[in-house]
């Protein structure tokens, strides 16, 4: 297997420290109002910096039919690290105090999830 380092290189925002938790979660009211982070006021830069994996697709998709009257589901549960984390990492609690501590932490956790899931996808691509 490759090292992570030559097939996941960080994003520039990552790398210049400029990366906030604010762009991973959009602020629908604002995005309505065309406000807030760059990244949800423009669909150009949201996709140039959005990966669509097929989930996301199959997501899209459902929402659109749900907006053009063609079905699609009303409820929509969304997958996150949450449940991995607390199940299958035992994670309980946050060791770090102060809310920018928390989110760097929480931010941790999920790229280690994120590295895990890419490493399953890596090592069914090899077998």
């Amino acid at each position: 297997m490759k090292p992570f380092h030559t097939i996941a290189i960080p994003h520039e925002d990552i790398l210049n420290g400029r990366l906030t938790m604010d762009v991973f979660a959009a602020d629908l009211w604002e995005v309505n109002k065309t406000r807030g982070v760059d990244e949800y006021k423009d669909a150009d830069t949201f996709f140039k910096k959005t990966y669509l994996t097929q989930g996301l697709n199959n997501l899209l998709n459902i929402v659109k039919k749900r907006i053009d009257g063609k079905g699609g589901d009303p409820i929509i549960q969304i997958q996150t690290p949450f449940g991995d984390l607390k199940r299958n990492r035992s994670f309980k609690r946050f060791y770090l105090r102060g809310l920018a501590k928390v989110e760097h932490e929480f931010g941790l956790h999920c790229i280690a999830h994120n590295l895990r899931k890419i490493n399953r996808i890596e090592m069914k691509k090899a077998a």
